[in-house]
């Protein structure tokens, strides 16, 4: 069902009672049989914004791309175009692949490729990070520093261990 708001901006209802326009804002009649528009919210740390109906949180970007965009090849996910995921806008939204919005990520710099030290068991600096862990720094300290998780400097160091024991 289409609904037009004093606006003039044509909404469409993704539920009874709740709708939806093309600016990503989501509108409920609920109240007093008046249109009134929803508080969002964002969400921890992915920062997508999120609206409450029918007491679930659901992402105002999905929404927007179920009511108006069409997804004749049944992709699953909603990329953000200009990666601002704050920005719902219709025309900033597409459907793809899970792998199509990860290289979109990638290709956009919104996310890093890994460039850490991958530990093969040969870690050339098993030892500065053995000296620094038995100095008392932190294995968080030591990843932050030579760009490895905290599990890596931690397996370097037994491995380490284990083979100078031996």
């Amino acid at each position: 069902m289409y609904y037009l708001c004093k606006k003039y901006n044509i909404m469409i209802e993704i539920e009874k009672d709740y709708f939806v326009d093309m600016e990503g804002r989501i509108y409920s009649k609920r109240k007093f049989n008046a249109l009134t528009e929803l508080k969002q919210h964002k969400t921890g740390h992915k920062g997508y914004v999120k609206v409450r109906i029918n007491r679930k949180d659901q992402f105002v970007h999905r929404l927007v791309a179920i009511a108006y965009l069409p997804n004749p090849e049944n992709k699953q996910t909603v990329n953000h175009i200009d990666g601002n995921k704050e920005n719902n806008h219709v025309t900033n939204l597409e459907w793809c692949t899970r792998s199509e919005n990860s290289q979109h990520a990638y290709d956009t710099g919104l996310k890093k490729p890994y460039t850490g030290i991958k530990d093969r068991g040969n870690n050339k600096f098993a030892d500065e990070w053995y000296e620094l862990f038995n100095q008392g720094m932190s294995l968080r300290k030591i990843g932050k520093q030579y760009n490895v998780s905290h599990h890596t400097i931690l397996r370097t160091i037994n491995k380490r261990k284990t083979l100078k024991i031996s």
